[in-house]
């Protein structure tokens, strides 16, 4: 086994001897933005796990704490948020972004996490509109997030194996005695859209009572946006801001009435 010394750190390398001196020299041609762009890259694939820094009670919401194995056997960790005083009879679904968990992400903590921008995301801001406005949440960490189980090598599919974590809250949601009488909508952000259209793909008879459904934050949205085949759909972007993190998974956060307009226009 070769080890190597690199930035006052020890390195000890699987790679055969020739394959790792190759890769040192390629490393030093290509500039310090650049190498820093292939480890953000590296990252997303296998990123730091996400912790629980923020529960609903925070924002004055009470919560039940539940978890299921998912189709593959992960443990899932999941919270139900129901909406104060008189039932509701609307459920969100709530299926996160990567590399975040449920509660959203730490970038405010610094290293490891603040990678991108040095700011909170904050999702369970978005669990109070959301119940405020008379939805109950249905929300959970996926696969290598949060304290829901590791899986594949800790490596994100990118929604290639989290789609299975989908599946199993649906089905969760479709037996259970009380979810299933409720009208179903999907709030589904990045990779957890990716996940999310995997499981219909796969298993299209549970998203049959599905009403509607919330996707910031897609990749490639526009080219996903003219594939979707509903005549009902809107495509809205958030303009004046280059930054995806610190902005972008917080819109609904800051700006919640568009989401909100769309949620009642197909769930009353």
């Amino acid at each position: 086994m070769a080890v190597f010394l690199y930035n006052n750190d020890i390195f000890t390398s699987r790679m055969p001897k020739e394959r790792l001196e190759k890769a040192l020299k390629q490393r030093e041609m290509i500039s310090d933005e650049d190498y820093a762009k292939v480890i953000g890259l590296a990252n997303i694939v296998r990123p730091v796990r996400s912790f629980l820094f923020k529960t609903p009670d925070v924002y004055g919401m009470t919560y039940e704490e539940h978890f299921i194995p998912s189709i593959d056997g992960v443990p899932i960790e999941m919270w139900y948020i129901p909406v104060k005083g008189a039932p509701s009879d609307k459920l969100v679904i709530f299926n996160p972004a990567l590399p975040m968990c449920r509660a959203g992400f730490p970038r405010h903590f610094g290293e490891p996490f603040s990678s991108f921008d040095e700011v909170e995301i904050d999702f369970v801001i978005q669990y109070k509109h959301l119940t405020d406005a008379g939805y109950n949440v249905l929300t959970y960490d996926i696969r290598n997030y949060g304290l829901s189980g590791e899986a594949n090598g800790g490596i994100s599919g990118i929604g290639n194996y989290e789609w299975r974590d989908c599946v199993a809250v649906k089905e969760y949601v479709d037996r259970d005695p009380a979810l299933p009488k409720m009208k179903v909508a999907l709030y589904s952000q990045c990779m957890g859209v990716n996940s999310q259209y995997h499981a219909i793909y796969r298993r299209p008879e549970l998203s049959e009572n599905v009403r509607c459904m919330v996707n910031p934050m897609v990749v490639s949205m526009a080219a996903i946006f003219d594939l979707v085949s509903s005549k009902e759909k809107e495509l809205h972007w958030s303009e004046n801001t280059p930054h995806r993190f610190k902005d972008g998974y917080n819109y609904f956060g800051r700006e919640p009435e568009r989401g909100l307009a769309f949620f009642d226009a197909h769930m009353n």
